[in-house]
């Protein structure tokens, strides 16, 4: 599953049409597949929201599921980008840093940049009005995705 916050709701059917362009091979639902899908069929993801308007930034999560359990954090932050380019709004991701052990490290892609940022200071419930500390520009490893969500390895040369 991948978990991305952003800046503002999006209309489900754009958020759909983007998923099915960017993983064509896949079929994509709002909150819940059909009750006549085959589950056992790898050839369907779906998505839904959750808001929280007492957040001061990032209100609203996506969660998208059903994509290969392998990869991830790097197809997480391939789509937040992706997202973040395409509907012109900030996307956030959580990543895992095993250098550091840093549970409060995220991806914040804005204006096509990315940025490190931690969020200890954050209350994620909007309880308080913490916000995201900017530590640096970043530079993301390259990951490319096929049609069905699936990382793409490249043959070294």
């Amino acid at each position: 599953m991948e978990h991305i916050s952003i800046d503002n709701l999006l209309d489900v059917e754009e958020v759909k049409r983007f998923l099915k362009k960017l993983f064509p091979e896949l079929r994509v639902f709002y909150y819940e597949p059909p009750a006549d899908m085959d589950l056992d069929n790898g050839d369907a993801i779906f998505f839904n929201y959750s808001i929280n308007n007492d957040r001061s930034e990032f209100k609203v999560d996506l969660s998208i599921y059903r994509t290969p359990v392998v990869d991830e954090e790097q197809r997480a932050l391939y789509i937040a980008q992706k997202i973040s380019d395409h509907f012109s709004i900030q996307t956030l991701v959580a990543i895992s840093d095993p250098i550091h052990e840093d549970p409060y490290l995220n991806i914040v892609f804005k204006n096509s940049k990315t940025y490190l940022v931690d969020d200890s200071l954050v209350d994620w419930t909007g309880e308080t009005n913490g916000h995201l500390q900017f530590i640096m520009d970043y530079k993301l490893k390259d990951s490319l995705f096929d049609k069905k969500a699936q990382i793409v390895v490249e043959a070294s040369h």
